[in-house]
């Protein structure tokens, strides 16, 4: 019997600090420790690498908490300060560092660590989160 993979679809809205916070996003339930979520709006991919953290200690704790400690709307994205407090809200010690590398990368992903990288494409206006799954040394290919 083939395994079947059924998406969960969630839209999240909160209020803090009378800013609108909000997440659309897709939960693929699998077989790997590392949680597969996928944004789905054009603002949450600060809270979605939080959450893909925070859910890979602690799977109990409720996304809309993540949100509210993230905080990211339509007019605003996640800096690298308020991602590190948020994650630290979750009992998550988290370090910003700059150019890792490859091979650091690759280290600390057979460690069992995720690490939260962003990137900025040449063609986009802002910067993008996202967790990385593995790096293959061999083609140079990161997975995010």
């Amino acid at each position: 019997m083939a395994d079947v993979i059924t998406s969960i679809y969630r839209r999240l809205t909160t209020t803090v600090d009378s800013e609108r916070c909000s997440a659309y996003y897709e939960h693929r339930p699998g077989k790997s420790r590392m949680p597969d979520y996928r944004q789905l709006d054009g603002h949450c991919c600060g809270f979605i690498s939080a959450l893909t953290v925070v859910h890979y200690f602690d799977p109990s704790i409720p996304p809309l908490d993540v949100l509210k400690h993230i905080q990211c709307g339509p007019d605003a994205g996640v800096d690298h300060d308020i991602m590190v407090a948020a994650l630290a809200q979750f009992g998550i010690s988290a370090v910003y560092c700059d150019g890792l590398g490859k091979k650091r990368l690759r280290k600390l992903t057979e460690a069992g660590t995720p690490v939260i990288v962003t990137v900025w494409p040449d063609e986009w206006g802002t910067d993008h989160w996202s967790v990385v799954r593995d790096v293959n040394l061999d083609t140079s290919r990161i997975v995010l």
